[in-house]
């Protein structure tokens, strides 16, 4: 914290800490911590309402698209009870990323806190329209909640059309272009490898797709309930599809599986197809041909950004490159199955592992030195730079997909 700054705290001048960080960021010399604090400041010194929401909103640059920024700053509005200011700093950030899931997670808990029936429906259909790769199921179980409280209160308050219309649009919201289902007994592994009309791949390496896929369960043996993989997709491309069905290791019961693919779920068109694939030597494939899809256009996914930019070296040849990947992926999870076998028994099993970056953040008082001492020897300059930190609060998120944000003004369906 800047030296001046923390001298007028310690005398509790809060007018004059105000006029310092106002000072200090129309000379390009604020930083994050200048458009955090001056808003405290303006609270304490008993300044208008409108005048503390505008600093707390200045920590944002709306002229550009930052996700995180923009829910951070929502956050931050939370915590100085600007809820309304907050839910819709999280609709304007959905409005930009629908696939994100921060903005409808944490937008509900305002809308339901608020009593906002435009904001709850916003939010629940939000969520129970996409598939993530963790928590989905808890999400969705809040927002199906949520609507069926809504829905509930409405009829009470004899509103019979409103509430004909959250249920009629509850339903839909839980419709899935395409569902992909693999099951089988045994103490074994299968994989699912789905090859997408727009030349992507959906995979335990890419559990996310840009074509919308997500794989939303990876199974293995013994237990039975957790022999299945399954590949949701919420809203497909049309197109062909190829599914990939990899024998990684242990034996299967009869060496059957059961493939199960379903066409809109939830709708009067549903097509359901179960098929015995016999499991050989090698990968077991099945074409799959989706029509009427309602996805036009890739999903903004930033970790995806790699496959999007050189789609189709799978074409040459394109099943060498997963035979390559797949065979990777097996040996890498060949050796972990083996390691927990040996280290924990039989009943455990693989599970992916994430490094964290940790990274310092100095708090407190610090003082760096500087001496030049001088050509005849008989005098020391000394440079002293005085450094005082504090953390005044840590807000927790969990970000799915984080990284750069592809630059854009809207999300596609």
């Amino acid at each position: 914290m800047h030296k001046p700054f923390k001298t007028i705290l310690q005398l509790k001048d809060h007018d004059g800490a105000i006029a310092f960080l106002e000072a200090a960021m129309i000379h390009g010399q604020g930083r994050t911590w200048m458009y955090e604090v001056l808003p405290l400041e303006m609270k304490l010194a008993g300044r208008p309402q409108e005048d503390v929401e505008r600093a707390m909103l200045s920590r944002s640059d709306f002229r550009t698209i930052d996700l995180s920024s923009m829910i951070l700053t929502a956050a931050y509005l939370v915590r100085f009870k600007q809820y309304p200011r907050a839910l819709h700093l999280y609709r304007q950030a959905s409005s930009l990323n629908p696939a994100r899931p921060e903005p409808y997670a944490l937008g509900l808990n305002l809308a339901e806190d608020l009593k906002d029936d435009d904001a709850i429906r916003w939010a629940a259909l939000g969520i129970l329209k996409h598939v993530w790769t963790r928590d989905h199921a808890q999400l969705h179980r809040r927002a199906e909640n949520a609507l069926l409280d809504l829905e509930q209160r409405l009829r009470r308050e004899e509103k019979p059309d409103e509430a004909d219309k959250v249920a009629r649009e509850f339903h839909e919201a839980q419709t899935r272009d395409l569902v992909i289902l693999l099951r089988w007994q045994g103490n074994a592994d299968l994989d699912v490898v789905v090859e997408e009309p727009t030349g992507t791949i959906c995979s335990l390496q890419h559990p996310q797709s840009p074509a919308g896929g997500v794989l939303v369960h990876d199974g293995m043996g013994p237990r039975q309930n957790e022999t299945y993989e399954k590949v949701v997709y919420p809203m497909a491309i049309s197109g062909a599809y190829r599914i990939r069905i990899q024998h990684v290791w242990g034996k299967v019961v009869a060496k059957r599986a059961l493939l199960t693919i379903i066409r809109h779920q939830g709708t009067d068109r549903e097509d359901i197809q179960r098929r015995t694939i016999t499991l050989g030597n090698g990968d077991t494939l099945v074409n799959v041909q989706m029509e009427n899809g309602r996805r036009t256009e890739p999903v903004a996914v930033s970790q995806l950004e790699q496959n999007r930019a050189a789609p189709l070296q799978m074409r040459q040849p394109r099943a060498s490159l997963v035979r390559t990947v797949s065979r990777e992926g097996r040996q890498a999870r060949r050796r972990l199955q083996n390691a927990r076998r040996r280290t924990a028994g039989r009943n455990r099993r693989a599970g992916v592992a994430f490094q964290p970056i940790v990274s310092l953040i100095p708090e407190g008082s610090m003082l760096s030195a500087q001496a030049v001492v001088s050509g005849d020897r008989r005098y020391v300059r000394m440079s002293l730079v005085p450094t005082f930190s504090n953390i005044t609060d840590v807000f927790t998120f969990s970000f799915l997909n984080t990284g750069p944000q592809p630059a854009q003004t809207g999300g596609g369906n």
